[in-house]
């Protein structure tokens, strides 16, 4: 089950557009004859890169929830006590701006199992 918050949904679809956009980069790439790229390491190539593309795509959407001209800020008339409204999107309980670091490590552990040799060859 996936648990969001506010915009916090849109993290999983910039994950998914930057899956996308690293595959055809992994897949030119190999098309274009790069050394190390082969049929059998350009999958993992697509999601390191992939995952790479994502955290770029959502540390700018962080960037844009956190916009200091989106705060909102009340004051009770009757209490004088002021309230502070920011955005708190997140997903699976955790806030979006560090996603970008998620994406980040899985993009240099996936990029790790294909420099070790852990890919498992083709059938």
């Amino acid at each position: 089950m996936i648990v969001w918050r506010g915009k916090g949904i849109l993290v999983l679809f910039i994950a998914v557009l930057g899956l996308v956009v690293g595959t055809a980069i992994a897949m030119l790439a190999q098309s274009i004859g790069i050394p190390g790229v082969t049929q059998v390491t350009s999958p993992i190539y697509g999601i390191s890169a992939g995952m790479l593309v994502a955290a770029v795509g959502n540390f700018y959407f962080a960037r844009w929830l956190a916009d200091p001209t989106k705060v909102r800020t009340l004051v009770d008339p009757e209490t004088n006590r002021t309230f502070i409204f920011r955005d708190r999107s997140s997903l699976m309980f955790i806030p979006v701006r560090y996603w970008t670091y998620v994406l980040i490590a899985l993009a240099i552990l996936s990029f790790a199992l294909v420099v070790s040799g852990q890919v498992p060859a083709p059938r």
